[in-house]
């Protein structure tokens, strides 16, 4: 390990982020145009199982609006920021759609990449920078994600750039230092681009303000108090005219995107909490749509790449989960429980199926072999894995007496873990768990290097 650390500080973050991108390119294209049709799948590129970003990108470019289809219906539940980058796919013949977004994710990956190694150094110095980036890069399930047109990536990217500039500023605050106007500036766009790529990003942005706001006063740190305080009032001002926008196509006030009423009861249903969970015999937006208390004949029609399109429904749907919460609450913390489980570990819910469930009369065999998706398995086993490590990381960091360093990775995990846990369930690929993937493989490389670990962080 140690000489495979070296070779690497050798070559440096510029070849080692291009042999990033190009694997990542070369297992997109693979995947595409040989295991594809060596398996007999057709996917397009777009469509409902991809949330309909390439159809919003390619609308907008070409004059039709924010929506799915040309004369479609105003899409609300869908943030923009993705949907932009796509844009330039209605300029390039169709052919050449998935290279783009091959390229687009791989490059996003590689400047992850580069995120983690300056954020680390920071931390622990170069070796074990080295050793963080290398347990990211060759993870095989981001990786592999890369060849499809969804904003998980992009996700990781801006959510790691928070961390490390959040990093950059609690060590400001520290030392007294100052933050000054220009990175004031550079963090206030990075946190407003967070809050447009998905609807979860907005209270983690408002949680890391929050916390630093706290340790400013604790500080008496007045100056950068005043910042945090104009940063706060920049993000609401430059996301108003987006929240204004949703407030004219819903009649409701949607900050960045709504849709929280339906993944919540997707997660009802997928459980079978209060009701009965998804049968063979209804399709899973039936099912919901049953457990909030709507005729299952409107799915089709009502429900859209996995969103309402009738803002009406949308408000039923949030009274619901504000009815469900209010008076279902032990039902609500066991469904958050089962959601945190199959958030890293999905072979949860085919080994132990909601009894209320079609799942539940199939045999084991069939429920992991047949009804499961094929990186089901060795998605739960890799990241027992990488949940393990990364736990013992954060003892060791305890013991060594490293405890900011300790809570502020373990609170960036857990920022943005939780805000997925009451919502939702688990979807292909593990898209919603990127965002832990560059924190636990920080966390991960404490045990497996302790030697290398410095014996107190540095600020930035």
């Amino acid at each position: 390990m140690e000489h495979v650390l070296t070779m690497l500080e050798r070559h440096g973050i510029v070849k080692c982020s291009l042999l990033l991108f190009l694997l990542t390119v070369f297992v997109s294209i693979l995947a595409t145009y040989v295991v594809r049709p060596l398996l007999n799948i057709e996917r397009p590129l777009g469509g409902e199982a991809y949330d309909g970003y390439l159809e919003l990108g390619l609308n907008m470019a070409r004059g039709h609006g924010y929506v799915f289809e040309a004369g479609g219906h105003k899409v609300f539940h869908r943030p923009p920021l993705y949907p932009v980058l796509l844009m330039p796919l209605a300029a390039l013949p169709e052919f050449l759609w998935r290279l783009y977004v091959a390229v687009l994710n791989a490059a996003l990956l590689s400047l992850t990449g580069v995120t983690l190694l300056k954020f680390v150094t920071a931390l622990f110095g170069k070796r074990v920078a080295w050793m963080s980036w290398l347990i990211f890069a060759l993870n095989p399930f981001v990786i592999w994600a890369a060849k499809n047109a969804l904003s998980a990536i992009l996700q990781m990217f801006i959510y790691l750039l928070m961390v490390q500039m959040s990093w950059t500023i609690l060590s400001l605050i520290r030392t007294q230092q100052g933050i000054s106007s220009s990175f004031a500036c550079r963090y206030t766009l990075i946190l407003f681009a967070g809050m447009l790529c998905h609807g979860t990003m907005l209270p983690i942005a408002l949680l890391i303000l929050s916390l630093l706001a706290i340790w400013s006063i604790h500080l008496r740190n007045w100056k950068d108090l005043l910042k945090l305080s104009m940063i706060v009032f920049s993000l609401i001002t430059l996301l108003a005219p987006w929240t204004y926008r949703n407030y004219l196509v819903t009649g409701m006030f949607i900050p960045v995107a709504g849709n929280a009423g339906l993944a919540y009861f997707a997660g009802n249903a997928h459980w079978g909490i209060t009701s009965a969970a998804v049968s063979a015999k209804e399709s899973r937006h039936e099912a919901e749509l049953r457990h909030m208390n709507l005729p299952t004949e409107t799915a089709s029609k009502f429900i859209h790449y996995y969103g309402f399109t009738n803002p009406a429904l949308e408000h039923h749907a949030t009274l619901e989960m504000k009815n469900h919460l209010r008076n279902q609450t032990r039902d609500f913390c066991r469904k958050f429980v089962l959601n945190a489980l199959e958030y890293y570990f999905p072979v949860v819910y085919y080994l132990f199926p909601p009894k209320n469930g079609g799942l539940a009369s199939e045999p084991l065999r069939k429920r992991l072999f047949v009804h499961a998706d094929k990186d089901t398995l060795p998605l739960s086993l890799y990241n027992f894995v990488l949940v393990s490590l990364s736990v013992s990381g954060l003892i060791t960091l305890w013991k060594r007496q490293q405890r900011v360093v300790m809570l502020v990775l373990l609170g960036s995990w857990s920022a943005y873990a939780l805000s997925y846990f009451p919502f939702l369930t688990f979807v292909g690929h593990a898209l919603y768990n990127f965002g832990t993937i560059p924190i636990m493989a920080i966390l991960s490389t404490i045990p497996l290097c302790p030697k290398i670990i410095n014996t107190e962080a540095k600020p930035t």
